[in-house]
């Protein structure tokens, strides 16, 4: 049986105007263009299974994801060097293993009647894009929202 190549994620270390932040920037996108998402605490962080890992250090102060990269925020008693291989393994293992970094339960949405323009949308796409399309618009109604907010990870950029 055929199966897919283990994923390898990149990450590069970048520092921050806030000395006890650390930008771990990740070689694929993380979350859509312009779109952020900030746990300045555990209990934030109940649908961001990588953030609630990533509390789980006793010096992790608050998380941030943002287009290509987590930012980590320590506690000032600690210093990077000491615990800045730790957390970049953590999130490459995480990345690499394919466990969403956000996990929005579904919920039901209210169906929207279509537009003409829908309508003429929807013939120039391929069945795919149709599909990832109709469930954008859908989220967007439902979170009102972008509509990219449930179900990121570095592999579900595809």
């Amino acid at each position: 049986m055929l199966q897919a190549a283990p994923k390898s994620i990149h990450i590069y270390l970048e520092s921050n105007p806030n000395p006890n932040s650390l930008k771990f920037v990740v070689n694929e996108m993380l979350v859509p263009e312009g779109m952020s998402f900030d746990f300045p605490g555990p209990a934030e962080a109940e649908d961001a299974p990588l953030a609630q890992e990533l509390f789980m250090y006793p010096f992790v102060e608050r998380v941030f994801y943002m287009s290509n990269f987590v930012t980590v925020t320590k506690k000032e008693d600690v210093e990077w060097i000491e615990v800045q291989d730790t957390l970049k393994n953590h999130i490459r293992t995480f990345l690499e293993s394919g466990k969403l970094i956000l996990d929005k339960k579904e919920q039901a949405a209210p169906q929207q009647e279509e537009t003409e323009t829908i309508k003429k949308i929807k013939t120039v796409l391929t069945p795919k894009q149709a599909v990832k399309y109709e469930k954008m618009v859908n989220d967007t109604h439902k979170t009102g929202g972008s509509g990219w907010s449930d179900g990121w990870s570095a592999a579900s950029t595809n």
